[in-house]
């Protein structure tokens, strides 16, 4: 990959120097993936939508690519003729783990009821300590914005191998 661009972070972390490694918009949707500059590498994510601001550690920018696999694989199925959700989809087809917010895990889960909503959930399952809704028109262009992220990330790691 190439080397970051110096961005502040707004972790906790005072002395943290972050970078930005790949980035992704859609109308109202922002995502970018930030890498430390120095010392222990780590990664986060930056989310910016109409009513969401995230940012969070992530294990590692492949996360990026299973969100995005996840929200598309969701969001082409919804409408196909014939096509039903069962209630006894696996928790695996329903959700993705994206990353850590503090020591809360970040989840990705899309809704059971609503084809076209899907939520970023902050705490262990059973006790989600909060939950934001992506729905409708909104989840189309985070979904775009993921893609343009994943892409990024993708010809990143297409340069650093030749």
């Amino acid at each position: 990959m190439s080397v970051p661009q110096a961005v502040s972070s707004p972790t906790s972390d005072d002395d943290l120097s972050v970078g930005l490694v790949a980035s992704g918009n859609s109308k109202s949707w922002d995502i970018e993936i930030d890498q430390t500059l120095d010392g222990a590498e780590r990664w986060f994510a930056q989310i910016e939508g109409p009513s969401i601001y995230l940012y969070f550690e992530i294990s590692n920018p492949s996360v990026v690519k299973c969100a995005f696999e996840f929200v598309d694989r969701h969001w082409e199925g919804r409408r196909k003729p014939g096509k039903t959700r069962s209630k006894q989809s696996s928790s695996s087809d329903m959700e993705v783990d994206f990353g850590r917010l503090a020591n809360l895990p970040v989840t990705l889960i899309w809704d059971d009821e609503d084809n076209d909503r899907c939520f970023f959930s902050i705490g262990e399952a059973a006790e989600a300590k909060i939950r934001l809704a992506i729905c409708g028109k909104e989840l189309k262009e985070f979904r775009i914005a993921l893609k343009h992220v994943q892409e990024e990330l993708a010809d990143e790691d297409a340069n650093s191998a030749s």
